[in-house]
């Protein structure tokens, strides 16, 4: 038996991953282990990732270009998720953007405080495989009409 028999790519897949090619993603974490895995998987899926380490870096990022959606970690240095997410939400250039925030907090006023400040989703790192967040964010953008 042979097992290095290549797989063929399930052209439904291959169709998903021509479609995610124009989505731009943008991963706010400091966990560089966690970036890697998202970000290895989200490029995998055809989108386009990009990656900074904290809220000031992201408020930076977004100047230069507002992705379709953002990962956004609470805990991190400079400024946390609550005030980044605050502040973008302030801003109407942002409104189209979806957010979701990523983060080992759980407790239920910190999420009802991601939802009131305006994230899209409340995500618990813990909770969820990758599969699950890729379906996630094909959720978020199909309600969005992002695809």
């Amino acid at each position: 038996m042979d097992n290095n028999i290549n797989k063929e790519e399930n052209p439904l897949d291959e169709a998903r991953k021509k479609k995610n090619l124009d989505i731009k993603i943008l991963v706010v974490e400091d966990d560089l282990f966690l970036v890697q895995l998202l970000t290895g998987r989200l490029n995998k899926e055809g989108y386009k990732v990009s990656f900074v380490d904290n809220g000031t870096q992201a408020l930076k990022s977004l100047e230069k270009e507002i992705p379709d959606l953002m990962f956004l970690d609470i805990i991190m240095p400079e400024m946390n998720g609550f005030e980044t997410l605050k502040k973008i939400r302030a801003d109407s250039r942002y409104d189209q953007m979806a957010i979701i925030i990523f983060s080992n907090l759980g407790q239920e006023y910190e999420i009802e405080e991601g939802k009131k400040l305006g994230a899209d989703e409340f995500l618990i790192k813990a909770n969820f495989t990758l599969k699950e967040v890729v379906d996630k964010i094909s959720e978020l953008l199909k309600k969005k009409g992002k695809i």
